[in-house]
């Protein structure tokens, strides 16, 4: 049986979509009209289409999707970003609360240059991250505070890891995922695209 995560070849990835879904309550007051709004819950859904591919790399590809059995399996997967992070070391400078959707971060030296930016990806345990909101320069104490969604889904202990460099996200196939390729008349294989939901 294979050991869960699992990583994904990369040959044959064209073009990704990772988006935050929610499921919120809203209504308007019937006293005043007011919007009353409540936020339940976040979650990341992915697509992942892939280009046709040798056949070679498309078996590979194959067994790699059809190893997840369908929804019981999990895959770890990194986001395409704009630009790779070079920030090691960091940790986080306090306890971060389940709920939570800010976290002050250790690791830099006092008013250095934070090197982080709206839109990045981070990882804390096995959650993936996007920042909204990062200082440009650490604090005099070599420490930032920075804003993300989704919100913590458990509690992390101060000195935890925060990873920048290669932040992954932990997903499993949506039901009735299909699997396997189809083959052209020019024998070229294609998948469907890749649909996952964030394992939680």
């Amino acid at each position: 049986m294979p050991t869960y995560p699992i990583t994904l070849p990369t040959a044959g990835l064209y073009a990704e979509w990772l988006r935050l879904t929610r499921i919120q309550a809203a209504m308007p007051s019937p006293f005043s009209g007011a919007f009353q709004g409540v936020d339940k819950f976040a979650q990341w859904m992915l697509t992942i289409n892939l280009t046709r591919m040798s056949f070679a790399n498309a078996e590979i590809m194959a067994a790699a999707v059809d190893s997840l059995r369908g929804q019981i399996g999990t895959f770890s997967y990194a986001p395409w970003q704009s630009q790779t992070s070079a920030l090691t070391g960091r940790t986080l400078a306090v306890t971060l609360y389940k709920y939570s959707s800010a976290a002050q971060i250790a690791g830099w030296t006092a008013s250095a240059a934070s090197q982080l930016r709206a839109g990045q990806f981070l990882q804390i345990g096995n959650q993936l991250f996007r920042l909204t909101a990062a200082p440009a320069n650490a604090d005099g104490a070599g420490k930032c505070t920075v804003e993300f969604e989704p919100y913590a889904r458990q509690d992390y202990a101060a000195a935890t890891a925060v990873e920048f460099a290669a932040p992954k996200g932990l997903f499993r196939l949506l039901p009735d995922a299909p699997s396997g390729f189809e083959v052209d008349v020019h024998r070229y294989p294609a998948f469907k695209p890749i649909e996952a939901v964030e394992a939680l």
